[in-house]
């Protein structure tokens, strides 16, 4: 093996998370755009707040609208024209989004920006098929969060990324189980793609050794100490349970998340 392309299946090379990009970006001026966290990437001005500065819900909800826009290709001029823009007499069009925002998706990303603003420590786990928009979805809430931490927010914590494909890799390549999951899943993290094409082993010392149990725990740990959890799956908690991971573990998942079910027709790898 001489990459890791050479394991990858083909239908998976295009995931964000391995190739590190989900399209080439346009030129863009985003600075338009407002970095307020009461405000958004809507249209406005910053405004200098006193006090703590705060993200507000709708505030948040704007600009990962722009976010995931913005990864979608859509350009500054374009986007205007989605969210609209009463200065300048421009209706708002959100069908101009190459965003395909389902039926029965409604509401969902605000609700899981609402858990992400609560305090306390229940997470999100969002299951469905393969390529419905789980991980563009939360990586584009992640991203925003991140920004308002960095911002100075007091009501938001900051969250790392780690795809669980690559905690196989890592755990095989380095022959090391506890190390990889520890160094891995630290304070707030966002676990991607949890039981990656059903992989519930890992090759360690010339041994198979199941590993999936391992990963759930380290999660249940971080929780414990009050952080919050983030996850996709194409699995469910039962189909999970049915592949023979313990009972009492699948109740700890099901105590420590809120569960969304990502419904949809779009594949988001072909985009």
């Amino acid at each position: 093996m001489e990459s890791i392309n050479d394991i990858i299946p083909k239908e998976y090379k295009s995931r964000p998370f391995l190739t590190g990009t989900t399209k080439v970006k346009a030129p863009r001026s985003i600075d338009r755009y407002s970095d307020n966290p009461n405000t958004g990437r809507g249209y406005g001005v910053a405004i200098e707040t006193e006090g703590d500065k705060i993200a507000t819900a709708d505030g948040f909800w704007k600009a990962v609208w722009a976010d995931l826009n913005e990864r979608l290709g859509v350009t500054p001029d374009l986007f205007e024209r989605i969210i609209g823009n009463p200065d300048l007499d421009i209706k708002a069009d959100p069908s101009l989004s190459p965003f395909i925002r389902n039926e029965l998706n409604k509401g969902k990303i605000l609700e899981m920006i609402l858990i992400l603003l609560t305090p306390g420590a229940k997470g999100i786990w969002i299951e469905g098929d393969t390529g419905r928009g789980k991980t563009f979805v939360l990586e584009s809430i992640i991203n925003v969060n991140n920004k308002y931490v960095s911002l100075g927010c007091t009501n938001v914590r900051k969250i790392i990324t780690k795809p669980y494909y690559d905690m196989i890799v890592e755990m095989e390549s380095a022959n090391r189980l506890h190390e990889i999951i520890d160094r891995s899943i630290k304070g707030s993290t966002f676990v991607d793609d949890v039981l990656y094409s059903g992989i519930k082993h890992a090759t360690i010392y010339n041994k198979d050794k199941e590993v999936i149990g391992n990963i759930l725990e380290r999660i249940h740990h971080q929780y414990m100490r009050g952080h919050k959890m983030f996850a996709t799956a194409n699995f469910s908690f039962e189909d999970i349970k049915k592949m023979g991971v313990i009972s009492t573990t699948i109740s700890r998942m099901k105590a420590m998340f809120h569960v969304f079910r990502w419904e949809g027709t779009q594949d988001f790898r072909e985009l």
